[in-house]
């Protein structure tokens, strides 16, 4: 698990590969191999996009949040990292998926995007 983001200027030679909303526990390890993945609030796909939205702020007290991203090092090896960032200030994450459909998902002309705030 990678904790320090990449340098400014350097995240664009990587690969971002896919993004998780996780809730634990306050001071509980996650178990990054099977991480507490949030399913979306809301989703619904709209003129081939599909949307997803979490609520960041609804966990009782003595649970934390976080956001991880995903991605790959543009090395020859091709490392997977994670970066795995406090979403505690967060009220919402919104996610946007281009060029998606029911029976196939993603396709390489997707795009995705992932707001919070």
């Amino acid at each position: 698990m990678n904790r320090a983001a990449p340098a400014p200027g350097e995240f664009s030679a990587r690969r971002h590969l896919r993004q998780g909303q996780l809730s634990a526990p306050a001071g509980e390890t996650i178990d990054d191999k099977s991480p507490p993945s949030l399913m979306p609030d809301d989703q619904s796909l709209r003129a081939g996009t599909l949307h997803q939205s979490w609520r960041m702020d609804g966990d009782e007290a003595g649970w934390v949040r976080f956001v991880d991203c995903h991605y790959r090092e543009s090395d020859r090896h091709g490392t997977d990292r994670v970066l795995r960032l406090d979403a505690s200030h967060l009220v919402k994450c919104e996610r946007t998926v281009s060029h998606f459909s029911k029976t196939n998902g993603a396709t390489k002309l997707s795009k995705d995007q992932m707001t919070c705030d």
